[in-house]
């Protein structure tokens, strides 16, 4: 037993042993249902008041309706609202087959946000390119070596240490958590390889952009990088799902939403015009940076 779910008022509250991922994800699952519970008792509220109104109505128009009549509408009603259920349900298995569990899908947010940090690893090595940011830079400036060389040799460096960072991840993850989030290989390389890039850019824009230590810079970046895991879903996929209804816009252009997109897409043969495109606007940003 991991928690407990008790009702107090007619609202659900959970009580776990340990906070942790399964905590998140049991949350997100019980707010989702009471809410389709709520939204289903609210229809069955507006049907019944809708044939209220409709009685009256007929009473003031001189026509009293029979207990048959009465019934009859009633059951309409309620094998409206029934069917109503079952598209929303036949819906939700289309929307799951072939697709990861609610589990697997945190992890690919996981992912994303390790592939975002990599770029502290370019933040620190471009400090030594940028002339009075450190006294290691002042040296480096005096090289011989020409600036492009340098900042070359860095985003090589860079890119080899988030490509074994995440590789470390991959083995946690199949050897100990027990998950698995590969479904196509060569799918995945891709996406590994276009977004290892995209975090080095990252990484060399922050350094260039913000004029301050790298300490500085890295806090600066982790805090916008877990910003931008929220909105992918890492906290709640109710939040995500509120910010692509009402700001579609932000996780459009969002690359930990963009990661987590092409890698959920990957597992779904389906879903292959929405990896490309992730990976495109993805490359897109890199581009612009």
């Amino acid at each position: 037993v991991v928690g407990i779910c008790r009702f107090e008022d007619g609202k659900p509250k959970l009580e776990f042993k340990k906070s942790g991922l399964y905590e998140t994800i049991a949350r997100s699952a019980v707010g989702e249902i009471y809410e389709k519970l709520n939204g289903i008792e609210k229809s069955l509220e507006q049907k019944a008041n809708l044939i209220e109104s409709d009685i009256k109505k007929g009473f003031m128009a001189g026509k009293v309706p029979t207990k048959a009549e009465i019934e009859d509408r009633v059951y309409s009603e309620l094998e409206n609202v029934v069917n109503e259920m079952i598209n929303a349900k036949s819906n939700l298995k289309v929307l799951k087959h072939n697709s990861p569990d609610l589990v697997t899908s945190y992890y690919y947010t996981l992912i994303a946000m390790t592939i975002l940090y990599q770029s502290i690893f370019m933040i620190y090595l471009t400090e030594n390119f940028i002339p009075n940011r450190a006294p290691r830079s002042a040296r480096v400036s005096m090289s011989v070596t020409t600036k492009i060389v340098l900042i070359i040799s860095g985003f090589f460096v860079s890119f080899i240490l988030q490509l074994i960072g995440i590789e470390i991840l991959m083995l946690f993850l199949k050897f100990v958590a027990k998950i698995n989030v590969i479904y196509n290989v060569l799918k995945f390389i891709l996406i590994i390889l276009i977004s290892t890039v995209f975090a080095s850019t990252l990484g060399f824009f922050a350094s260039n952009m913000i004029n301050k230590k790298a300490e500085d810079v890295q806090s600066i970046t982790i805090g916008f990088i877990m910003i931008m895991s929220m909105c992918a879903g890492m906290m709640s996929h109710s939040f995500k799902y509120a910010i692509d209804k009402n700001m579609p816009i932000v996780n459009n252009i969002n690359p930990a939403a963009l990661i987590v997109e092409a890698i959920y897409s990957s597992s779904n043969v389906e879903s292959a015009g929405r990896l490309y495109k992730s990976l495109g606007i993805l490359s897109l940003i890199g581009l612009i940076l």
